[in-house]
């Protein structure tokens, strides 16, 4: 542990040779973009991806699993709105 000109504190963590730091970083940034993101900017990708503006693996970074979920809630709402609804209906009368 040192601290640098600017009064921080900096901890250096021994990592075993076999850990791919630049893959950890990177890790590390994704989830932080995640998190950054609120549901409006999650909504927008998803719509450039739908749109084909971008592609999945770009849409995947910024959306992760939620990209999932949101390919799942479409094909619900799409099913949804395919089902034959008169069954649904009933006359308030009771005819």
């Amino acid at each position: 542990m040192c601290i640098d000109k600017l009064g921080h504190v900096i901890t250096y963590i021994a990592l075993p040779s076999n850990v791919n730091v630049s893959e950890l970083a990177r890790v590390g940034l994704v989830e932080m973009l995640r998190q950054s993101l609120d549901e409006q900017d999650k909504i927008a990708v998803y719509e450039r991806y739908s749109r084909g503006d971008i592609g999945e693996d770009v849409a995947r970074i910024h959306l992760g699993e939620k990209l999932d979920k949101m390919e799942e809630e479409k094909e619900s709402f799409e099913a949804a709105m395919e089902r034959d609804t008169s069954e649904f209906l009933t006359d308030r009368d009771g005819e």
